[in-house]
């Protein structure tokens, strides 16, 4: 359950990097043996290409809704926050910037792109600054504020929304009862620009609840990444 795979650009290069290690383990061979050129050749492209299997598998890229009153902290002082963030998870974590909302809600949009069980926590991590921000006492709906605090927003690609609501909602449904949640609702074509790739999960519930269940989606999601992936845009 706690998975999570779907492609990213660092995963480009992790592979390029396996595959320059494997030619250079390669070429030694040839230096110190007398080896046949051809079969060599053949070896290292069979090496390269499992290699780079397992270099995918363990990469991910995921994207986040969270409150606008939650980014400042998020960030930190001079990103002090981010940055630690970003290092602790060993994860790219980009903010969209002010006023790039995600279609149909007020909310940023945080991307998170690193190895699979990285990314993870760092998801994790972001659902927990959510929970604890305090509110700010300009925000004139408190209540609303409360309320937003107990449930994430986890961005999918529209084309696969229907993964996620099933024949009559049966599959949002499902997943609700299984991880015993509040809420599992996919965003409604209504509220997104027509032609927008992007849709997002409204998931509420228990704080472990809700991230088994963002767990979920994010595995799903990648078991269906030959189909669609999420880009690293956060310009909305």
């Amino acid at each position: 359950m706690w998975k999570s795979m779907i492609s990213s650009p660092r995963a480009s290069t992790l592979v390029s990097a396996i595959r320059l290690r494997s030619l250079q383990r390669t070429l030694s061979v040839v230096a110190s043996e007398e080896v046949e050129p051809q079969i060599v050749a053949n070896e290292a492209v069979e090496i390269t290409e499992v290699e780079s299997e397992i270099a995918d598998d363990t990469m991910s890229r995921v994207k986040m809704g969270i409150p606008f009153w939650v980014t400042k902290t998020l960030i930190g002082v001079g990103g002090a926050n981010i940055k630690q963030m970003s290092s602790e998870f060993n994860s790219l974590i980009k903010v969209s910037k002010y006023g790039n909302n995600f279609p149909g809600t007020s909310e940023a949009v945080v991307l998170i792109e690193g190895e699979r069980d990285d990314v993870i926590a760092a998801v994790n991590k972001t659902v927990d600054f959510v929970r604890s921000t305090e509110i700010p006492e300009g925000i004139k709906d408190r209540e609303r504020a409360e309320k937003r605090q107990k449930y994430s927003r986890l961005i999918i690609p529209s084309s696969l929304s229907g993964k996620f609501i099933g024949k009559g909602g049966a599959v949002a449904t499902k997943i609700r009862e299984q991880f015993e949640l509040e809420t599992f609702s996919v965003q409604g074509r209504e509220y997104i620009p027509e032609g927008f790739e992007e849709r997002s999960i409204i998931i509420s519930g228990e704080e472990e609840n809700v991230k088994e269940a963002m767990a979920h989606v994010m595995e799903e999601l990648r078991s269906q990444s030959g189909r669609a992936q999420l880009d690293d845009n956060l310009n909305y």
